[in-house]
Order: C-alpha cells, then structure tokens, then sequence
C-alpha cells in the first residue's frame, strides 16, 4: 500500500492508504460484465413493460407520473439489454 496526500479543504491535507484491489480478487472478464449488464437492463425493461401494461400508478413527491414514460423506459433498457447480451469483447 502507498499513501497519496490530497487536499479537500483549503489548508489542510489528508493522507490516504490506498489498497492494491487486485490482490487475490478475481476478475470479471468484458463479457461476463457485459451479460450481467444485459440480465439487469432486462430485469429492468420488463418491470417497466409491467407497469405500462398494468397501469400501475408510481407518485413521485406527490406527482402522479403517467404511464407513457415506462414505454420509453422498455424501449431504453430493453435496447440495453439487447447490446449487452450481443456484445463481443
């Protein structure tokens, strides 16, 4: 481990043990991530299918959000989903 000093406030400074993340960790290879990117944009796209097709109300801050968002939501995160179970590293 090595200690980088930073500054976040105006006279003083921190120093910060920084930890080597790779030791004994395993990594993740681009196209394992990029399918459990498509699997949570896909979880994602069909909650928002759900609620447009349910009409489920969702109120935010006491607003009523009408349903056609979660059209564009599908759409959005459904394309997602495509590209990371398409994708090729």
């Amino acid at each position: 481990m090595r200690a980088r000093s930073f500054t976040s406030i105006p006279g003083k400074s921190y120093n910060v043990e920084l930890a080597k993340l790779s030791e004994g960790a395993e990594h993740m290879s681009a196209s394992s991530y990029a399918r459990l990117a498509g699997a949570i944009f896909a979880v994602i796209a069909v909650l928002q299918l759900a609620r447009a097709v349910a009409g489920w109300p969702v109120t935010v801050g006491g607003v009523t959000m009408p349903v056609w968002p979660s059209w564009v939501a599908f759409a959005v995160a459904g394309g997602l989903s495509w590209l990371g179970f398409t994708a090729r590293s």
